[in-house]
């Protein structure tokens, strides 16, 4: 093992497969209405609690290392969170990705990991995310900032979209691979919430 290789990583939720069924669906029924977003292959939808970027396999591991010895201090019980509701980043008028909403009690839960786990990268030196966390899956990346009239129509009609509700047991510290035909994600571990 090469401790000097660079990996591309990053800290998220999994979500089930029959959710991902259902986005996949919805994301089937709006691709023909603008072919320059670039759409988020159903198996690669996820919940991204922190991107850790780039970095040499010894510092990957010791987020590892810290996300073990820390996650079951934290306390933090399986919850549940409601995957809802289109929307954009940033406007309607510029948006730049299409997200869908997470909802529910559990997302108070969603951002305790979240902010661990920022914590967690400050300390081990990875880059700092200054944003605020919105809790979203990405759908898909408009390339221009912009999407066609109809498109927008369509999204902005599903505001309210129901794709069901799963329970968050784990977090993943995810392998992120860039390929010409799209990304290729590997669990480096995982880490199972209490009683999870």
């Amino acid at each position: 093992m090469d401790k000097r290789e660079i990996i591309r990583s990053f800290l998220c939720i999994e979500i089930p497969k029959e959710i991902k069924g259902r986005i996949g669906e919805f994301i089937s029924k709006v691709k023909a209405l603008d072919s320059s977003v670039k759409w988020v292959e159903k198996d690669s939808l996820h919940i991204t609690l922190k991107f850790l970027g780039e970095e040499p396999r010894t510092k990957v591991e010791r987020m590892k290392d810290f996300l073990e010895g820390e996650i079951p201090e934290l306390g933090v019980k399986p919850f549940a969170i409601y995957v809802r509701g289109i929307g954009v980043f940033q406007s309607w008028d510029r948006p730049r990705v299409i997200w869908v909403g997470l909802e529910g009690d559990g997302i108070t839960q969603l951002k305790v990991l979240r902010d661990f786990a920022e914590k967690g990268a400050r300390r081990l030196d990875f880059q700092r995310d200054e944003k605020p966390f919105s809790p979203h899956i990405t759908l898909g990346r408009a390339k221009m900032g912009k999407i066609s009239p109809g498109l927008r129509k369509e999204l902005e009609g599903k505001k309210d979209l129901d794709f069901g509700s799963f329970v968050v047991r784990e977090l993943i510290l995810m392998r992120s691979q860039l390929f010409p035909e799209g990304p290729v994600y590997t669990p480096l571990a995982i880490f199972p919430l209490e009683g999870g």
